[in-house]
């Protein structure tokens, strides 16, 4: 017979998760991630898995709204060249003579 195999009222048998020693219950205790160890396997829960985060807020607390003027361009004559700094975009052909 073995060591834990006697009558005790209110306990019961088990075999430690860790160790495989059978005990009686009064000898162990459940763990946070529910199995049964001898006391000596006991082991607390890590504090890390009760942190939290911290809701971050970013939304900004006004904006303008988006403008609804439209504005377009006006293709000019110095627009119509094809000289950089100076043509205005789909208003420049390749091939426009140069302003002399």
């Amino acid at each position: 017979m073995g060591e834990s195999d006697f009558f005790a009222s209110g306990q019961w048998n088990f075999t430690c998760a860790l160790c495989g020693k059978k005990q009686k219950s009064g000898k162990g205790t459940k763990t946070w991630d529910g199995k049964w160890v001898c006391l000596s396997h006991k082991e607390v829960r890590n504090p890390q898995d009760f942190v939290r985060g911290v809701k971050d807020a970013q939304a900004l607390p006004w904006t303008n709204p988006e403008s609804t003027q439209v504005f377009l361009p006006i293709c000019t004559l110095a627009g119509k060249s094809c000289i950089a700094d100076i043509a205005i975009a789909n208003c420049a052909r390749a091939n426009f003579p140069l302003l002399t």
